[in-house]
């Protein structure tokens, strides 16, 4: 992330004591240490920081009339540039002899946009920070180099534009140094508050709606006679002290559902300026081991989440892997920070350049072809591509933007009763609407009448917890359509992801989650309508393709099957009652590969195909559920 700086200064053990704050939060956040789910705040910490010194060089620069723009992009670029070329490279050459020819192809596109600086922008329009796919992103931290270079881009030319006013008229400078930083966070709480919740995306990974973040960084600079002429020191010192506790108390508060930035960013982004313009150095901040961590956290915030993705790819885990990974990330980060940061000084710029476009070529050419597919067997490269042809027939499988994931009801298209048939409704999240299709031609269209809603967000259960408008939806089906017409209505299937439950549903434990089901079905025996809940299916840890593909390369090590997803099953077993309760689990009665036709059970870590959703409802059919 940040630097040392470059301009000739006093040594800030402050700055230093920060930036080890925040790249270690940051990785602890990654690796999933318990009390660091707030961890992310490390980035903001790091924005601060980065706005700080920014803002020094380049005033100061005009004081001095020392200011060049042509220079300060090239010494920014000759810091930056060299230890993210030296991963990304590493990365590269390293993917392309373990990672799968689809996989690789991923991997070089992701180099390809972080090497030009547009990660964050690709990002937005792919997939959230947060999202489960996110996490096998192998350099989706870059986003926030990709920030702060286009905040380096940008900034300099607006301070070049009121530079007069900064020398002449310091007063109405800061002034509009403060409306545009407050333009900025006012364009965050827009996205955030009064726009759809997708909006939330732009403010996450877009350097205009984050540029604030860095400005306050820039405030520390401009109000540093303020503080120094004002403040007390012991008065700085109680300051200092509490902004270390608040940044503390944003690391273990906040997590992955708040959305990020918000207002509540203030609290780490005010601390990080009032700990850098009180400027305070307590013994502790000049402990060498935390200031050698902040002299590296450039290169360790490169190198923790690749060698963390990777140890995903394979399912390696435990408490010893993140250790192992821990000491792994810093051994790497150091050898970077030792051979590359300390020496970038010495590397020409065009030397740089060059190999900066080597690597895009490289990794062009690694995104358009499979140029490792010789490494793998041809049925483990064909396996593990499935998934990018599946997609159409997944949406008709799912019947999705029609009875699933709709933004409303559609009670005339997917919810028509028929009052000379057995009306069968089935109800859930994707897991419910992966036997769409395998239903409604399964099914015997003259004794049969099947119905479905099925929405992601949100457990078909009363009073379930989850998205607004996914349980707003089935409590309306609840109390409206299934009352309204209980005589009606023969069978309900109750189908979802019940794994799903400490995030959406609000359960503290399978014991909760398993009563709250008992209570749904007890509601709907009471209006006289038969329940069926399709239990628990398999869940790996790792998508179901790369474990086949794995096989087929002769890795035969273990099931990859998820352990808390087998405890679910084998609990929800004992609360539901074996008449309610369908046991899906790793049925004996499934095959999990169609080796004619080459199809996996199972697209992704948990949903299965249109193969492996017909053997349950031809299941369905044998032990004549209906």
């Amino acid at each position: 992330m940040i630097r040392k700086d470059m301009v000739k200064m006093n040594f800030r053990y402050d700055i230093g004591i920060l930036r080890a704050i925040a790249v270690l939060v940051v990785i602890f956040f990654h690796y999933q240490i318990p009390l660091f789910q707030g961890g992310f705040v490390g980035v903001d910490v790091f924005f601060v920081i980065s706005g700080f010194l920014m803002t020094s060089i380049i005033l100061k620069g005009f004081l001095h009339k020392s200011f060049s723009l042509n220079e300060f992009y090239n010494r920014r670029f000759v810091r930056i540039a060299p230890a993210l070329i030296g991963m990304t490279l590493c990365i590269l050459i390293l993917t392309y002899f373990i990672y799968f020819p689809i996989d690789f192809k991923q991997v070089s596109l992701y180099c390809f946009y972080s090497t030009l600086f547009l990660s964050n922008y690709y990002y937005l329009f792919n997939s959230g920070y947060f999202d489960p796919s996110s996490q096998s992103n192998i350099l989706l931290h870059t986003w926030s180099l990709s920030v702060e270079w286009q905040f380096y881009i940008i900034y300099p030319l607006f301070l070049l534009f009121v530079k007069n006013i900064y020398t002449k008229r310091r007063k109405k400078f800061n002034n509009i140094f403060l409306v545009l930083a407050l333009l900025s966070f006012l364009l965050m709480i827009v996205f955030n508050n009064f726009l759809p919740s997708s909006f939330s995306k732009i403010s996450f990974f877009s350097f205009t709606h984050r540029a604030w973040e860095m400005m306050v960084g820039g405030m520390a600079f401009l109000y540093k006679d303020f503080f120094d002429n004002k403040i007390s020191n012991v008065l700085k010192r109680i300051l200092n002290l509490l902004a270390l506790i608040f940044i503390g108390f944003s690391v273990v508060y906040f997590n992955e559902k708040d959305i990020w930035p918000s207002s509540f960013t203030l609290i780490p982004v005010l601390s990080s300026f009032v700990i850098i313009a009180t400027h305070q150095e307590f013994g502790f901040y000049k402990n060498s081991i935390v200031q050698y961590i902040g002299n590296i956290s450039y290169s360790w915030y490169l190198w923790h989440w690749p060698i963390y993705v990777i140890s995903k790819y394979f399912d390696f885990k435990g408490v010893w892997v993140t250790v192992f990974l821990i000491v792994l990330s810093f051994l790497l980060s150091s050898l970077s920070y030792e051979f590359i940061e300390k020496r970038s000084k010495n590397i020409k710029t065009k030397t740089l350049i060059r190999a900066t476009f080597i690597l895009i070529f490289a990794s062009v050419i690694g995104s358009f072809f499979s140029i490792n597919k010789k490494m793998f067997s041809k049925e483990a490269i064909d396996v593990t591509e499935f998934k990018s042809n599946y997609e159409q027939t997944r949406k008709k499988q799912f019947n999705s933007g029609v009875c699933h994931n709709v933004t409303k009801i559609k009670y005339k298209q997917c919810l028509c009763l028929n009052t000379k048939k057995k009306n069968i409704l089935l109800l859930g999240d994707s897991h419910a609407g992966q036997f769409s299709l395998s239903l409604r031609t399964k099914l015997d269209s003259t004794k049969f009448n099947f119905m479905e809603h099925t929405v992601v967000g949100s457990f078909p259960l009363i009073n379930a917890k989850g998205e607004q408008n996914s349980t707003r939806q089935f409590k309306s089906l609840m109390d409206k359509f299934i009352t309204g017409n209980k005589n009606n209505i023969n069978l309900i299937l109750l189908s979802c992801n019940w794994m799903n439950y400490p995030t959406s549903g609000g359960y503290k434990s399978n014991r909760e989650l398993g009563e709250a089901i008992n209570a749904t079905i007890k509601m709907f025996e009471k209006l006289g309508i038969r329940v069926l809940v399709i239990g628990q299916g398999e869940e790996y840890n790792i998508e179901y393709p790369r474990v086949l593909a794995f096989n087929f390369q002769g890795n035969r090590r273990k099931n990859y099957v998820n352990r808390e997803s087998a405890e679910l099953n084998n609990d929800l077993k004992k609360i539901i009652p074996s008449k309610n309760y369908f046991n899906i689990f790793l049925s004996s009665e499934i095959q999990h590969y169609d080796s004619k036709n080459k199809v996996p059970y199972m697209f992704d870590d948990d949903h299965m195909t249109l193969y492996g959703a017909n053997q349950i409802v031809d299941l369905f059919l044998k032990k004549k559920i209906f």
